[in-house]
């Protein structure tokens, strides 16, 4: 979903079909763009086995916690729908978790990006 061709135009609408994997955006010009959803994880299975990342609250309001279960050094960054660039927090020494003050932002659906030089983790979360 990272700027797949999608204007920069007002969203009104979003849905989710799980069943095809796709994501639906009706924009304000009453336009209807469609993408294959990003996985909520996403990378190399080294970094990463399947329960070792999570994210929460989700939804969350000021801040969005991070769990590793390894200790690593990675970068954070937070992408909105549209692929932009929100929080870029590089070079972050995590043991167990990291916060993220996500109160600035709008509310809306975003993507945070865990990268390290064991891999990479996207996951999706929305800011209430």
């Amino acid at each position: 979903v990272y700027n797949n061709n999608l204007p920069n135009v007002r969203v009104e609408e979003l849905d989710i079909n799980n069943s095809t994997n796709m994501l639906y955006a009706g924009t304000y010009g009453r336009g209807l763009w469609v993408s294959p959803l990003v996985d909520d994880d996403l990378g190399a299975e080294d970094f990463i086995s399947q329960g070792s990342v999570s994210v929460y609250p989700n939804p969350a309001m000021n801040e969005l916690t991070i769990r590793i279960q390894d200790p690593v050094e990675a970068d954070f960054r937070v992408f909105d729908i549209t692929g932009k660039l929100v929080i870029n927090q590089p070079d972050i020494s995590v043991v167990g978790q990291h916060t993220l003050n996500i109160s600035a932002l709008q509310s809306g659906t975003y993507f945070v990006r865990i990268n390290s030089n064991k891999g990479m983790v996207t996951k999706k979360f929305i800011k209430n």
